[in-house]
């Protein structure tokens, strides 16, 4: 069995069992410089892997997320290189003025989840933020 789809596995089989419901599916939300990225919603996973298999044996990537750093973290790499509005980026009611510092909590803890992918956040003032690449260099161990 592949990488990718063991860790999946395992991890969707560990969730489920916790909270007893739906299935792990993978969905494309990306490709970036030579790498695919997948998500599965079910269990707040990010999967990246290697288009070109000529290249040493690629690494699968796996990004495990909280629930409110995968909402923030998706929408960001689905909109690569472009602005992300805060509404697109919270769920439920958030009062900024109120709520800032806990906002900047997670998405600090969701920068350093990618940073190793050369892949920054930064943000727009009075908007959101944006996800752009700095230096797509994933290393080839952990």
């Amino acid at each position: 069995m592949h990488i990718t789809s063991s860790v999946v596995h395992a991890h969707s089989q560990r969730t489920r069992s916790q909270s007893g419901s739906g299935s792990a599916h993978l969905c494309e939300i990306a490709q970036i410089q030579g790498w695919r990225i997948r998500r599965c919603d079910a269990i707040n996973l990010l999967l990246l892997d290697a288009l070109n298999q000529d290249d040493p044996p690629p690494r699968d990537h796996v990004i495990v997320c909280t629930p409110r750093e995968y909402r923030m973290l998706v929408p960001l790499l689905e909109q690569m290189g472009r602005p992300v509005p805060f509404a697109a980026l919270i769920d439920g009611p958030f009062d900024m003025r109120r709520d800032r510092d806990l906002f900047r909590t997670h998405m600090a803890r969701v920068r350093k989840k990618i940073a190793h992918l050369g892949i920054v956040i930064r943000p727009v003032k009075g908007y959101g933020y944006i996800a752009q690449i700095e230096d797509f260099q994933i290393a080839h161990h952990v």
